[in-house]
C-alpha cells in the first residue's frame, strides 16, 4: 500500500515548545482513505473491467451496493482515467428524508462550476434513489440533450459524465418505483455491482492486514499478529457496514488488546468497550461465542448466475480446441505434402480431442451428481482418493502433505462421492493454472467450529477466460476456470465453503467444513 502520510511535526510547530507532559502524537489521518487501498482488493474484477470499458465513452456510471464499499472512490477512478480527468469532480449527496429540495441542491452544486463554459467534469450523485421527480426529469434531460435548465431560464451545457450510487438492490429499486424508468434504464446501461464484504471473504485477510498495519501506526503499537482463529471469526461476520466497519472493528480491537496478537476473543464487534458487558449472577462476563458455521443460501438469481457462468465456461473451453482444429482443416489442402504441417496438425488435433474428452467426462460426472447424501467421512481418505486420480497428469503434481496432521482430526459430514469429485477438480485446476513445477502444499487445521483445508501453490497463469453478461447488466470475469467452478458448485450443495485467493504470485484455495457438535473437540484443537 502506497502511503502519503507523514509522522513528522508540521513546520509551524516547534517541538521544543511543547509541554513536557504532552504525549507525542503521530499526525496520521485517523482512518485510511479508500484510495490508499489497492483497487484489486477493494473492488471486484468485474467492476474494474467495466471502468476500463466506460473510460473510452461518455456513458453514465451507476454503482449499486451497500454503504461502505468505496462507491465514491470507484467513481473518482473513472473520472481520473476517462475524458473528464482534467475537469472538476462534483459530489451531490441526497438523503432519504429530503426529497423536495434535491433539484435546488443540483443547481447549487453546479453553480460553483458555472464559468459560462460547458461543464466537462463528473457529477457524482450519492443516493440517487432519493432524488425528487423534478431532479430525475432534469437528469433525463441532461442525458438526452447534454444540457440542464437552470433558474431564470438559463441553460448550462453539460459535456461531462453522470455517476450515481444506489444503496438498494436494483430489483428493489425497480419494484418500489424509486426511479423513473426513463432515468433508471439510461443510468443502468452498464452498472457496476459491488458485492458486500460478507460475499468476498477471500479479501478480508488482505484488508485486515492493511488495517492492522495502519492501526499500529495510528495507535503507536508494536507489531500485532492476527491468529487464524481471529481471521475465521472476521470472515464469518455479516459486516453490515462493510469495509468501513471492518476498519473500525480492528482499530477498536487493537485499542483494547493487551497482547502481541489478536485472537478470536479479542475481536470486538460490539460498540461497547470491554468491562461494560452485562454479567451473569456470578459477576463474570460471558465468554466470547465461537463463530457460527457458514450458512450457504442459493437464491433464484444466484442459481441463474451459476447456470450462465457454467454455459459461458463450457462454451469457451470447447470452442478453443474446435477453432484450432478448424483452422488446420482450412489450411490442409495447401499443405497436404508438408510433413511438418501434418505433424503439427495431428499433434494439435490429438490435444484438442483429449481436452474435449476431458471436459465431457467432467460434465457427465457433474450431471450424475444428485442431492447430497450426507455420511460421516474422514478427510484424509477422500484426499488420498482425489490425489490418486491426478497420477496421470503430465507433468505430475508434486504434493507436499503431512498426513499425520489430519490423522487425529474429527470426522466430517458430507457426500463422499461429491467431495472426492470436488477435490479432484480443484487439483486439476491447480495443475492447469499453477506455474510449471510448482509444488502443491496441503495444510489442514481445525477450530472448535470448523475444519479448513488450504491448497496452495506458487504462480497463477494469466486468465484466458471471457467476460459475459448475467442478463441484468452485470459483467462477470471468467477467472476461475471450469474445473474450479464445478467444484465450487458441488461444495456449495454440501454447505461447504470454497474460496480462491491470488496474491503476490501465490494461489491459495481454502475449503471450510462446518463441524457438528463434538464434546471433545474444544479440548483437542489448539
Amino acid at each position: 500500500m502506497t502511503s502519503k502520510l507523514t509522522d513528522s511535526v508540521p513546520p509551524s510547530q516547534d517541538p521544543s515548545s511543547a509541554k513536557n507532559s504532552a504525549p507525542a502524537v503521530q499526525l496520521f489521518p485517523p482512518f485510511i482513505a479508500y484510495r490508499d487501498i489497492p483497487q484489486e482488493i477493494l473492488f471486484p474484477p468485474a467492476a474494474l473491467m467495466l471502468l476500463q470499458k466506460l473510460s473510452r465513452t461518455a456513458l453514465p456510471l451507476l454503482i449499486a451496493g451497500e454503504p461502505g464499499l468505496g462507491q465514491s472512490c470507484l467513481s473518482r477512478l473513472l473520472h481520473e482515467t476517462g475524458f473528464t480527468r482534467d475537469d472538476p469532480f462534483l459530489e451531490l449527496h441526497l438523503s432519504p428524508d429530503n426529497h423536495e429540495n434535491t433539484l435546488q441542491a443540483l443547481y447549487e452544486c453546479l453553480q460553483a462550476a458555472d464559468s459560462g463554459k460547458p461543464f466537462s467534469g463528473t457529477l457524482h450523485i450519492n443516493g440517487i434513489e432519493n432524488a425528487s421527480r423534478d431532479l430525475q426529469a432534469g437528469l433525463v434531460f441532461m442525458l438526452e440533450h447534454t444540457a440542464i435548465q437552470l433558474p431564470q431560464k438559463r441553460q448550462l451545457c453539460f459535456r461531462g459524465r453522470i455517476a450515481a450510487t444506489v444503496f438498494k438492490p436494483l430489483e428493489q429499486v425497480t419494484a418500489q418505483n424509486c426511479l423513473m424508468p426513463a432515468l433508471f434504464y439510461r443510468l443502468a446501461a452498464a452498472p457496476a455491482l459491488l458485492q458486500p464484504l460478507r460475499e468476498r471473504a477471500s479479501v478480508i485477510a488482505q484488508l485486515a492486514e492493511i488495517f492492522i498495519r495502519a492501526g499500529e501506526m495510528r495507535l503507536m503499537m508494536n507489531s500485532i499478529k492476527l491468529t487464524p482463529q481471529a481471521l475465521h471469526r472476521l470472515q464469518e461476520h455479516p459486516w453490515p457496514g462493510n469495509v468501513s466497519e471492518l476498519e473500525s472493528v480492528l482499530y477498536r480491537s487493537l485499542l483494547f488488546s493487551s497482547s502481541s496478537s489478536l485472537d478470536a476473543g479479542d475481536i470486538l464487534f460490539t460498540l461497547q468497550p470491554p468491562g461494560t458487558f452485562s454479567t451473569d449472577d456470578t459477576g463474570a462476563s460471558p465468554p466470547p461465542q465461537p463463530a457460527r458455521p457458514a450458512q450457504l443460501v442459493t437464491t433464484g438469481s444466484t442459481q441463474e448466475l451459476s447456470i450462465a457462468h457454467l454455459v459461458a465456461e463450457l462454451s469457451h473451453e470447447i470452442k478453443n480446441p474446435l477453432v484450432a482444429i478448424k483452422t488446420f482443416i482450412q489450411l490442409f489442402p495447401a499443405h497436404i505434402n508438408d510433413p511438418e504441417f501434418l505433424s503439427d496438425f495431428f499433434g494439435v488435433a490429438a490435444q484438442s480431442i483429449d481436452r474435449i474428452d476431458y471436459l465431457t467426462e467432467r460434465m457427465l460426472e457433474f450431471a450424475k451428481l444428485s442431492q447430497p447424501r450426507t455420511v460421516s467421512i474422514q478427510l484424509v481418505s477422500v484426499l488420498q482418493e482425489a490425489i490418486k486420480q491426478t497420477d496421470s497428469l503430465n507433468p505430475p503434481l508434486q504434493i507436499n502433505w503431512r498426513q499425520e496432521d489430519v490423522a487425529a482430526m474429527p470426522s466430517l459430514h458430507a457426500d463422499h462421492e461429491q467431495l472426492r469429485y470436488a477435490l479432484e477438480n480443484i487439483l486439476f485446476h491447480i495443475s492447469h493454472n499453477a506455474a510449471t513445477g510448482s509444488p502443491v502444499e496441503l495444510h489442514v487445521y481445525a477450530t472448535p467450529a470448523a475444519m479448513f483445508l488450504n491448497i496452495a501453490c506458487a504462480g497463477e497463469k494469466p486468465a484466458q477466460g471471457i467476460a459475459f453478461s448475467t442478463g441484468q447488466g452485470a459483467f462477470i470475469d471468467d477467472l476461475n476456470g471450469l474445473d474450479l467452478f464445478l467444484a465450487q458448485q458441488v461444495l456449495q450443495k454440501n454447505s461447504i465453503r470454497c474460496t480462491k485467493n491470488t496474491a503476490q504470485d501465490n494461489t491459495t484455495i481454502t475449503i471450510q467444513f462446518a463441524l457438528r457438535e463434538n464434546p471433545g473437540m474444544r479440548d483437542s484443537v489448539r
